[in-house]
């Protein structure tokens, strides 16, 4: 299973632009994103829209699912 996968199963509302994926940041997505291989490479970031932190996830858009966000 791919991290957007189970980033989409927990609920957490998600975006993406280009290939990298925003998820906001609850308990549920923090314990996948502790356990991602590449969790170094994620930064985090305000939504200016909502006001609640997401994670900036490079490259973890899966562009075969689109219209699935």
């Amino acid at each position: 299973m791919s991290i957007f996968d189970e980033l989409k199963a927990t609920g957490a509302p998600m975006s993406n632009n280009c290939s990298d994926l925003y998820v906001e940041i609850t308990p549920a997505t923090t314990i996948i994103i502790n356990a991602y291989e590449y969790r170094r490479n994620v930064t985090r970031f305000m939504n200016e829209v909502t006001f609640k932190s997401n994670y900036d996830i490079p490259f973890a858009y899966d562009y075969k699912k689109l219209g699935e966000l």
